[in-house]
């Protein structure tokens, strides 16, 4: 069984691009960008209009949001 390493909050790096934020949950960024369109995914601030940055928190955030405890057998 293989798992996944999902990289936490770096407060040194307080927002993200929509490329960076990518990697991160290992999900495409036409699929942020879709996301964002339909109004559902990580929060993220727009900035002067056209830039999108994303927190590291509202990341944290999503995924423990989504977090999905095994059954028991």
């Amino acid at each position: 069984m293989t798992s996944t390493t999902i990289p936490t909050a770096d407060p040194a790096m307080p927002t993200l691009t929509t490329e960076q934020v990518a990697e991160l949950p290992q999900v495409g960024v036409q699929t942020l960008v879709n996301w964002r369109s339909q109004g559902v995914g990580p929060a993220f601030a727009r900035l002067d209009g056209k830039r999108v940055r994303y927190r590291h928190t509202d990341i944290d955030a999503y995924v423990a949001e989504r977090i999905v405890a095994p059954k028991s057998a």
